[in-house]
């Protein structure tokens, strides 16, 4: 499963969708407002990294051009003038995690409670289904979710602005994520939402077959949505575009 692919859903509001295609770009179709763009810097050689809006605001979508040599490839994965022009400060970022996942497990839906995290997340062994949920309370696109497939054969990533509750599924044997935050990770400040809370309704590909225990005794999210206010306050959506 190569390409990516993007929809989203919002309570008692019909649903939205989009897609990446050519040189990444996500469209929006069906309802909610989606603002998109395309940023691309040359770097050295024939190497070119692109970035593009995703449907949720603030969520950039990264697209690479490996270059095969006499030993396979070489990709730029991340350029930060590309990034800055997307409106994300590389600077920020402070902390690297990584994960190994086996097929089917989910990894989500992680929410920080003490205003958010930001995340850009690359798969760089296997592949993963990487979803976002919009749970900031004044964002036009709250309660609405997409997804990107990101593998190691297109070497896309995704940056998450603070805010988006995120997880994903392994959809290969193993599945290795790494996720750069801008924030040190705090384990008092993280919540979890069920995977498979039935408002959300986030159609997973693969049959989960592996939760961490944290994860599997998760809450819905009617559950602690009152508290969501508290914890990221009113995000203002023009600030990410």
């Amino acid at each position: 499963m190569r390409s990516d692919s993007a929809r989203s859903r919002r309570r008692r509001s019909g649903e939205a969708s989009a897609s990446t295609s050519g040189a990444g770009v996500v469209r929006c179709v069906g309802s909610g407002e989606c603002a998109t763009g395309v940023w691309k810097v040359p770097v050295s050689g024939q190497r070119v990294v692109n970035a593009s809006g995703g449907i949720l605001p603030g969520t950039v979508v990264f697209e690479s051009s490996p270059r095969g040599d006499e030993q396979g490839f070489v990709v730029d994965t991340f350029d930060a003038d590309v990034a800055c022009a997307a409106g994300m400060d590389s600077r920020e970022l402070v902390q690297e995690t990584q994960t190994r996942t086996v097929r089917g497990g989910v990894r989500g839906l992680h929410l920080r409670t003490d205003g958010g995290v930001g995340h850009l997340v690359r798969c760089t062994h296997g592949a993963v289904v990487d979803v976002a949920v919009d749970l900031r309370p004044a964002s036009p696109t709250y309660r609405l979710w997409m997804t990107v497939v990101l593998d190691d054969v297109d070497h896309r990533s995704v940056w998450l602005p603070a805010g988006l509750a995120h997880g994903y599924q392994a959809l290969t044997a193993t599945a290795d994520v790494c996720c750069w935050a801008d924030r040190i990770e705090r384990p008092e400040y993280e919540v979890t939402i069920r995977y498979d809370d039935t408002e959300l309704a986030i159609p997973w590909p693969l049959p989960v077959t592996g939760l961490s225990r944290r994860d599997s005794l998760a809450p819905t999210l009617a559950a602690i949505e009152p508290m969501l206010h508290a914890w990221l306050g009113p995000v203002d959506h023009r600030r990410h575009r």
